[in-house]
């Protein structure tokens, strides 16, 4: 179908040098072509970057969140049985017991709220991956009887505490005794300081001690508060929730992480559809340029077509020449675009970098963005599907012109010529 005469005159076509408008259509021409270079390379570009905060804010909460949480109104009292039966679930890979409440730290002359959880550390470490932050000490020193304890980097900053030091932690709990009521209060040594720099606020509340310490601080006996889950993998999280709600009954309260950060991660979806959409209007306004082009390309080659016709050329023929040219421009702003997004993704880092370099601002703050970077990350299915989403935007664009002249006719073509 595409012979070589045809793919010929096309070619010819694309310079498409008028001798009623010159060059002009020309220029028209590779405007629309830059129109949909430019669309495409920052479409690319966009979510390359959406993509980047997507992973890295998941690198940064994933290792730290909950993913599955099973509690219990009056706590666990045989949480090791229940453990058991609980690994029985398939995507199940470890399970740490927790024991937490509210808590005041007191140390030099400051007082400070924290949430203090007792953990067992080995356990732990199977569900959240708290060893990486250490900044100071090691979660092996939290021992049964040691009363250490182990602080987020602000929070020990706060207390103005080092790790060896002494606080006081003061509980909820109450203890009556012949002076009155007092609230129920233990000395720990801190044996650890973690550091997790975001935005996530972990390190200005949150204090770990051994389960056991937390059981006697919070007279609990035996008793622990909730269990932890870690999954091979975390989409699966509210299957596993609503298996084990069928599994333990009624009186067990489970949540996933969606009931923390799933609008969080719902947002950013939502704003990488409504982007996508946005954007891929500017590769649509650029790509339906090439109607304007085309049509004059028509008008100006009325007599061309007449004559081609006359030597043989059959409709659908002449269409094929000008939808050919028509895929040829949109390929080139295709490739062009892609080429250029690519290039731009990979370098976003560096040229961002620069720019903070050079403005003395933060571009990017760590506050809000749990990073202090512009992060990219380059899905090539995406880059392909947007390739092919503007290319046949633009070849869409080209049906019009190629039917309009496929309807030219010879002999009028000729006499108006």
């Amino acid at each position: 179908m595409f012979r070589p005469f045809i793919l010929y005159v096309a070619s010819r076509y694309i310079r498409a040098r008028c001798h009623r408008y010159r060059y002009f259509v020309s220029f028209i021409s590779m405007v629309s072509v830059l129109g949909i270079g430019l669309g495409v390379a920052i479409l690319i570009t966009v979510l390359s970057v959406m993509n980047g905060f997507e992973r890295e804010i998941r690198g940064h909460i994933i290792p730290l969140m909950r993913q599955v949480v099973v509690q219990h109104p009056q706590g666990i009292a045989s949480w090791p049985k229940l453990i058991g039966q609980i690994k029985q679930h398939t995507h199940v890979r470890a399970v740490a017991p927790l024991v937490e409440g509210q808590s005041l730290l007191q140390a030099q002359g400051e007082v400070a709220p924290s949430f203090v959880q007792g953990i067992l550390p080995q356990k732990q470490q199977q569900v959240m991956a708290l060893k990486q932050y250490m900044e100071q000490g090691s979660l092996s020193s939290l021992k049964a009887g040691a009363f250490n304890i182990i602080l987020g980097y602000q929070l020990a900053a706060q207390l103005g505490v080092d790790r060896g030091d002494q606080i006081i932690v003061l509980t909820p709990k109450i203890k009556i005794t012949p002076i009155g009521v007092i609230p129920r209060l233990k000395h720990f040594r801190v044996s650890g300081i973690f550091h997790i720099a975001d935005a996530s606020g972990l390190d200005a509340s949150l204090a770990f001690i051994h389960l056991k310490d937390a059981q006697a601080l919070l007279s609990m006996g035996n008793n622990i508060t909730s269990l932890q889950l870690k999954l091979d993998d975390i989409d699966q999280a509210p299957q596993v929730r609503q298996d084990l709600y069928q599994y333990l009954g009624g009186d067990y309260f489970i949540s996933d992480w969606r009931a923390q950060y799933g609008t969080y991660f719902d947002a950013i979806a939502m704003e990488k559809r409504m982007l996508f959409l946005i954007l891929l209007l500017i590769v649509a306004v650029a790509a339906f340029n090439l109607v304007s082009s085309l049509v004059m390309v028509v008008r100006d080659k009325q007599a061309d077509i007449a004559i081609l016709r006359t030597l043989g050329a059959t409709p659908a023929m002449v269409m094929y020449i000008f939808l050919l040219q028509g895929a040829m421009l949109a390929g080139l702003g295709t490739l062009l675009g892609v080429g250029l997004g690519l290039l731009l993704s990979h370098y976003a880092s560096a040229i961002v970098s620069v720019l903070q370099h050079w403005l003395h601002r933060s571009l990017v703050p760590a506050s809000i963005y749990y990073i202090d970077y512009l992060p990219t990350h380059i899905d090539y299915h995406e880059v392909a599907n947007i390739a092919l989403l503007a290319f046949a935007l633009g070849l869409s664009a080209t049906l019009y012109p190629a039917w309009k002249a496929s309807r030219v006719q010879p002999v009028e073509a000729l006499r108006d010529a």
